[in-house]
C-alpha cells in the first residue's frame, strides 16, 4: 500500500487522483472473509443434514442443489483427490459466498458478511472433518491471521496526528477524514 500511494506521488498525480487511486486501493485490499484453500467442507452438500434446504433455496435452485449430490454426499463437481471445485467460474450461487446471495439467502446484511461466514465455515468445518483436524486448525489460523491484519489497519487509519504532507501518509489521512 505505502509503495502503491509512494508511486502515485513520485508520478505528480493531482490529490485528487491519488486520493481516489488509494481509495480504491484500500477498498480492494480491505480484510474480507475468505476460505481457506483446498477445505472443501462446502461441498458437503448432504440434504438430509440441511432440513431448511427448502427455506433458503427456490423450486428451481433446490432442484439443481440435489442433482449436484453425489451418492456419498459430496457434489458431483468437487474433485476429492485436487480438493478443488471443477466448476468454481460456473457455480451456482448458492455456492457464492457473495453479499447479494447471503442476503437473498439467509437476510444476512453485508456489514455481518464476515461474522456469519466465519460462524457458518467454523461450524461447517467441524461437522465435515472434526474438531482436530487440520482443516479446521488451518481455518482458525486464517481467521487470527486477518484480525490481526485488520486490526494493524484499524489502528494505522486511527493516526489523527499525522502531519500533512508529500508522502503517503497525507494521502491516508485524507481518505480517513473523507472516505470513512
Amino acid at each position: 500500500m505505502r509503495a502503491f500511494a509512494a508511486f502515485l506521488l513520485q508520478v505528480g498525480a493531482p490529490p485528487a487522483r491519488r486520493l481516489e487511486a488509494l481509495s480504491a486501493e484500500l477498498l480492494k485490499a480491505r480484510p474480507r472473509w475468505a476460505c481457506v484453500d483446498k477445505c472443501g467442507a462446502c461441498c458437503y452438500l448432504k440434504p438430509e443434514e440441511r432440513e431448511d434446504l427448502p427455506s433458503w433455496l427456490g423450486p428451481e435452485e433446490l432442484e439443481t442443489y440435489k442433482a449436484m449430490v453425489s451418492d456419498d454426499g459430496w457434489c458431483v463437481n468437487y474433485d476429492k483427490d485436487r480438493r478443488l471445485c471443477q466448476i468454481y467460474d460456473t457455480r451456482p450461487d448458492f455456492c457464492r459466498v457473495e453479499p447479494q446471495t447471503f442476503r437473498r439467502m439467509y437476510g444476512v446484511d453485508e456489514a455481518d458478511l464476515d461474522i456469519f461466514c466465519t460462524a457458518c465455515c467454523r461450524d461447517h468445518i467441524r461437522d465435515v472433518y472434526g474438531d482436530t483436524s487440520d482443516e479446521i486448525r488451518r481455518f482458525n489460523g486464517a481467521v487470527k491471521d486477518l484480525r490481526r491484519t485488520t486490526a494493524a489497519a484499524q489502528k494505522r487509519q486511527q493516526a489523527d496526528d499525522v502531519p500533512a504532507g508529500t508522502d503517503e501518509r497525507d494521502v491516508a489521512y485524507w481518505i480517513k477524514r473523507w472516505t470513512w
